[in-house]
């Protein structure tokens, strides 16, 4: 749990110039800044469910970094403005829903949190006729709807992202390349549709089982397919935690030369320097969050809590700071005023709720150079014209 000395986090809060921290408000044409004036209301109270007690390797950990970021924001929000009331899953759905059920009777206006899908969904069903809102962590966009809320990014944004940047670039044609399982499928999926909706064309694709053996095997008929249908650009589904490793580098020893065909990504390339050395990834593409807010983010959690912020920390901290945002302009946690057409800004950049309860994230297309990832297309500082 978290246990930092108040005045650590005071004496940092003071000195840092980190912009984010002191906005987080209405993301219109002029941004406001949250402020600390004192009023008299009682402060809003928000229900944290997180994975303690789970019997997931690492989820202890990590509920123990989304505890931390949602405590940043609260404290950043001002003295009394929001009240966590934190409450484990044990990253079990029914757990999840007697939890949501007493953070109500115990007065929260709104839900902050779970992680995973089905956790998820049985939170905001047990809710949903007390009429309070849940913003998940989740990124899967077929479970939102209703009063659930997603804050992850999701596939679908991340692949209309690099689709609408590969048609403005003039790489049109895409083999697409995924593994055989329930999130590659997802990821095909979404990733068609992008496809369709930028003028893009997807002249083949290979699939592959999650294993070593398999991924080696579909090496050399991606390279096949690639010279076949001389495709211009190669989108690789998989993560650094999956295929992506292999492929970036049996690839290129393949022929698929990252100097004659465009890599694409739709994973995280940025999370390791071993993923950040594949030669297949050499001046390739993919989307992330502005790099420059999330760097300082990371930089002022590591140096107050004296650790590295889970890749999904962030998530937490974004959340409670939409609240914020509305409890400092007057305004109830309804549905409405959560998909505010401006959005909100983050410590992950600029996001908006779509109506069906997903989001749009303002994401940067970045490249690999020497080994070093470098912005070639910032992200958006606001969603209006």
């Amino acid at each position: 749990m978290l246990n930092p000395l108040k005045n650590k986090i005071n004496t940092f809060y003071k000195v840092t110039t980190l912009v984010v921290t002191l906005l987080l408000a209405a993301c219109n044409s002029s941004i406001s800044l949250l402020n600390n004036k004192s009023d008299n209301s009682d402060p809003t109270k928000i229900g944290l469910l997180l994975p303690y007690g789970s019997k997931i390797r690492g989820d202890e950990q990590l509920a123990i970094s989304l505890e931390n970021s949602a405590r940043l924001a609260a404290n950043d929000l001002g003295y009394g403005k929001v009240q966590l009331l934190v409450y484990a899953t044990e990253g079990k759905p029914k757990i999840a829903s007697l939890a949501a059920k007493k953070a109500v009777q115990d007065g929260a206006e709104i839900i902050l949190g779970p992680l995973r899908s089905d956790v998820a969904t049985a939170a905001a069903r047990a809710v949903v006729n007390k009429n309070i809102n849940v913003l998940t962590f989740s990124n899967n966009s077929s479970i939102s709807g209703k009063n659930l809320f997603l804050l992850g990014t999701t596939f679908d944004n991340i692949s209309n992202r690099l689709a609408g940047f590969s048609r403005k670039s003039g790489a049109k044609e895409w083999l697409l390349i995924y593994p055989r399982t329930k999130e590659g499928e997802i990821a095909k999926k979404t990733v068609i549709e992008a496809a369709a909706k930028n003028n893009i064309t997807i002249l083949g694709s290979v699939s592959f089982d999650l294993t070593a053996e398999s991924i080696v095997e579909a090496v050399p008929e991606i390279a096949d397919l690639m010279e076949s249908t001389q495709s211009d650009s190669i989108m690789l589904t998989s993560n650094s935690a999956g295929a992506l490793p292999l492929l970036g580098q049996l690839l290129p020893e393949k022929g698929v030369d990252p100097k004659l065909v465009q890599y694409i990504g739709l994973g995280r390339w940025d999370v390791s320097k071993e993923t950040l050395r594949l030669p297949g990834l050499q001046g390739g593409w993919f989307a992330l969050p502005n790099p420059t807010l999330a760097s300082k983010f990371s930089s002022r959690y590591k140096t107050i809590f004296n650790q590295t912020p889970h890749p999904l920390a962030s998530l937490a901290y974004d959340g409670v700071a939409i609240i914020g945002s509305l409890r400092l302009r007057g305004k109830s946690m309804s549905s409405k005023n959560l998909k505010q057409k401006f959005g909100f800004l983050g410590v992950n950049g600029l996001i908006r709720f779509a109506d069906d309860g997903s989001n749009e994230r303002a994401l940067s297309i970045a490249t690999i150079k020497k080994n070093k990832v470098k912005v070639i297309d910032p992200a958006l500082k606001s969603f209006l014209p």
